[in-house]
This record gives structure tokens, C-alpha cells and sequence, in this order.
């Protein structure tokens, strides 16, 4: 699973080391896209989407990737775009949305490949692998 961002500016390893209020970060989350703070706003968005995932939320977790996608894109941040299309790739493919979740896995992958992020290459190579199983 990606990396949660927290308060304080820096990640966590996992969902779970991140006790948040998803609610409270989709709040969060919604101040920052009305006051034009976007990055922040996906932060907030894509950090309650893992932790959704972590708690088998995966319809809520969709919603909250595609609202974090959506303000990574308004700010062109292609290592943002990349890491929430994993993640919506995960939350598809445990929704049994299988086309949905190889459409995200091929995005996330092209990106990967153009910062050369092995991280993120291996991750989703993985997450695709588990698509098809």
C-alpha cells in the first residue's frame, strides 16, 4: 500500500499507523479545493482513501481517489496522479472492477516509467499481477 501523508507534513508507511477521522480528512480535504489549495486538498483525499482501503471501504475509497486525482491533476502532479491511479487500481480490483482497476495500474505505469520511479513501477507491476489473478 502507498504511503499516507500526515499533518505534519511528512509519510507514514501505512493506513494503519495513521488513526485519523476520514471524515474529518474529507472535511479537511474540501476547505483546502474551496480555498485553492489543491495539493493539500489530495493529500487529504488520498490519505482517507488508504485508509478506507485498510478498512475495506473500497466504494468510499474510489470516491476519495477520484476527488484526490481529480485536484493532483489541476496542479499537474504527475507522481500524485501516479500513486492515487494505484491506488484506485487496488480499490477496483477489490471491487471486482478488474477493467477499471488494469486502466488505472496502465496509467500509474506510464508515469512511473517517465519520473523513473521504481517504487512505484514495482508496486503497480504487483498490483496488476493481482488483477489477473
Amino acid at each position: 500500500m502507498r504511503k499516507v501523508y500526515k499533518d505534519n507534513g511528512e509519510f507514514s508507511e501505512n493506513a494503519e499507523e495513521e488513526n485519523g477521522d476520514v471524515d474529518k480528512l474529507i472535511l479537511e480535504g474540501e476547505k483546502f479545493e474551496e480555498s485553492g489549495d489543491f495539493l493539500s486538498a489530495a493529500q487529504r483525499f488520498n490519505q482517507a482513501a488508504l485508509i478506507l482501503l485498510e478498512s475495506e471501504e473500497h466504494e468510499r475509497a474510489v470516491d476519495c481517489c477520484l476527488r484526490a486525482l481529480k485536484n493532483y491533476e489541476k496542479i499537474g502532479d504527475e507522481k500524485g496522479i501516479a500513486d492515487t491511479s494505484y491506488n484506485l487500481c487496488i480499490a477496483f480490483s477489490n471491487l471486482g472492477k478488474h477493467e477499471n482497476a488494469i486502466s488505472c495500474c496502465n496509467r500509474a505505469l506510464k508515469i512511473y516509467e517517465k519520473l523513473k520511479e521504481e517504487e512505484g513501477l514495482a508496486d503497480t507491476y504487483y498490483g496488476l499481477a493481482v488483477v489477473y489473478l
